[in-house]
C-alpha cells in the first residue's frame, strides 16, 4: 500500500511538472508570438509611412529598367536632407550619392555641395543643385543627379533634417568627436567627446561656420551622424526603442523602395555596409555668379572637368556600365567653363546676402 501511494505521488508531481512547463512554454510561445506580430504590423505600418512617390519616366528622360535586388545586381540610391520647415524654402541641405555593388562588396558615397553650379533639367535654368528639389520636387532632383554624374538613380530616400532629432533620440543617442568649438541655436558645444542628444546632433550636422572646411565639413559631419543612426538602431533589440525608431522613421523618411525590395536589400545587401569608400570632386573655390531666381549675385561652386569626369566613369564602372559619348557630351554641360561663367571679384564689393533659408 505504501508503494502504491509513494508511486501515485511521484505520478502527480510528474503530472505537475509537465503541466508547469507546458504553462511555461505557452507563455513564451505566446510572447515570441505577441512580439513577432507586433513586429509585423509596426513594419507593415512603417512600410506606409514612409512610402513615396514614384520616378517618373518621359521620353527625354526615360527611367531604367527595374533592379532586380533579389539577383544581386547593382544600383544607384539619391540620399536628400531636406529642411522642410515653414519658413524654408524645402532646398535640400544635404545631397548624397552612393552606388551599391554586391558582386564587389562595396559601396561608393560622394556628396554633392549643395552650391554646386549646374544646368537643371526641363528648361529651368543654371542655377545651385538644391534647388532643384525646391522646384520641381524629387523628380527634378533625381533627373538634376542624373545628369550631373551621367549615372541612372535606381532609388532615393528623403529625410527631414527637423527629423533628425527624433530619430538620434529613438536609437539613444550618439557618441561623436567634435573637433571645432561651436555655438548653434542655443545648442554650445567645445572640442571633445560628447554622447549627443537630437537636438545637439541637429546643430552638430548643421554647423559650418567654425568650420574651416565650411560646407564641406558640414557634409562630412552629417554623413557621420546618418551613418551612426544607422549603426545604431541596427545594434537596438528591445521592442520599446523598435517602436521609438519605427515612429521616428515614418514620420520623417520617404523612399520608393517597396517592402519586398527593402527585404530582399537586408537579406542580400547588408554586408556592403562594412566597405563604403567616400569619393570627393574638386575644385575652385566658391565665387559669384547671378542667378535669376535669386534675383542677385549669390556664391555657387563647381568642380574641374577632369574630377567630374573621372567620378562620372567610377561610377558607371561600380554599376557595370559602359560609358556612352553622348551621355557624357551631354554631362560636360553640368561643369561651365570658367570662361563663360559671368563671377564677380571685385574687392570692393560686399558679397551678396543669399535668399535662401541659412541655419548658419
Amino acid at each position: 500500500m505504501r508503494a502504491d501511494r509513494y508511486k501515485a505521488e511521484k505520478q502527480r508531481k510528474k503530472k505537475k511538472r509537465k503541466i508547469i512547463l507546458i504553462s511555461i512554454f505557452s507563455c513564451v510561445l505566446l510572447a515570441v508570438i505577441g512580439y513577432f506580430t507586433y513586429f509585423a504590423l509596426a513594419t507593415n505600418q512603417v512600410l506606409n509611412d514612409i512610402q513615396g512617390e514614384s520616378l517618373t519616366s518621359t521620353s527625354t528622360n526615360p527611367r531604367p529598367a527595374p533592379v532586380k535586388l533579389k539577383n544581386k545586381e547593382p544600383f544607384s540610391i539619391l540620399l536628400l536632407g531636406v529642411d522642410e520647415r515653414p519658413e524654408d524654402s524645402g532646398r535640400s541641405d544635404s545631397i548624397l550619392v552612393a552606388t551599391v555593388n554586391p558582386k564587389l562588396d562595396s559601396v561608393k558615397l560622394i556628396s554633392l555641395p549643395r552650391d554646386t553650379f549646374v544646368n537643371l533639367p526641363q528648361n529651368k535654368g543654371k542655377d545651385k543643385i538644391n534647388a532643384a528639389y525646391a522646384y520641381g520636387g524629387i523628380n527634378l532632383a533625381v533627373q538634376t543627379v542624373e545628369k550631373y554624374l551621367g549615372i541612372p538613380i535606381h532609388y532615393y530616400a528623403k529625410i527631414n533634417m527637423e527629423g533628425m532629432v527624433d530619430l538620434v533620440d529613438a536609437v539613444g543617442g550618439i557618441d561623436v568627436v567634435n573637433e571645432y568649438p561651436f555655438e548653434l541655436d542655443g545648442v554650445s558645444l567645445d572640442k571633445g567627446s560628447y554622447s549627443l542628444d537630437g537636438n545637439q546632433a541637429l546643430q552638430y550636422a548643421r554647423m559650418r561656420k567654425q568650420d574651416p572646411a565650411g560646407d564641406f565639413g558640414r557634409q562630412e559631419r552629417q554623413k557621420e551622424v546618418i551613418q551612426k543612426i544607422v549603426e545604431k538602431g541596427l545594434s537596438i533589440t528591445s521592442l520599446t526603442n523598435f517602436n521609438s525608431i519605427f515612429q521616428a522613421v515614418g514620420k520623417n523618411v520617404e523612399t520608393n523602395f517597396t517592402g519586398s525590395e527593402l527585404w530582399d536589400l537586408l537579406n542580400n545587401y547588408s554586408s556592403v555596409a562594412k566597405n563604403i569608400e567616400t569619393l570627393n570632386l574638386e575644385g575652385k573655390d566658391s565665387y559669384l555668379y547671378y542667378i535669376p531666381s535669386y534675383g542677385q549675385e549669390v556664391y555657387v561652386w563647381e568642380p574641374t572637368n577632369e574630377s567630374l569626369s573621372s567620378i562620372q566613369q567610377e561610377l558607371q564602372a561600380h554599376l557595370n556600365l559602359a560609358p556612352s559619348t553622348s551621355e557624357m557630351n551631354s554631362n560636360s554641360e553640368a561643369t561651365l567653363e570658367s570662361s563663360t561663367v559671368e563671377a564677380t571679384y571685385d574687392d570692393n564689393q560686399t558679397p551678396a546676402i543669399e535668399k535662401e533659408y541659412d541655419p548658419n
